[in-house]
C-alpha cells in the first residue's frame, strides 16, 4: 500500500484523520486558525477568522488532492 505522503495536514495526524477533522465544520474551523498560528501566518489568521466557511471547503478539497494546505498557510 502507497501512503499519502510523510505527516499529516492537521499537526502530523494520518491522512484519514485529517480529512475527519476537515469534514466537521467547527472542529475544521478552529483547527485551521490554530494550524495558521502555529506556521506563523498571521494574515492567514484573520482571514480564516472571517472567511474560514469558505477556506474550510477549500481545505478539504486540498487536503483530499494533495494531503497539504495551499491557501494562506
Amino acid at each position: 500500500m502507497s501512503k499519502r505522503g510523510k505527516g499529516g495536514y492537521w499537526f502530523g495526524s494520518p491522512w484519514i484523520i485529517s480529512v475527519i477533522v476537515s469534514i466537521i465544520p467547527g472542529v475544521n474551523w478552529v483547527a485551521g486558525i490554530i494550524h495558521r498560528l502555529v506556521k506563523g501566518n498571521i494574515l492567514g489568521v484573520v482571514v480564516y477568522i472571517f472567511l474560514g466557511w469558505f477556506l474550510g471547503f477549500v481545505d478539504f478539497v486540498t487536503i483530499l488532492i494533495s494531503n497539504k494546505i495551499v491557501l494562506l498557510a
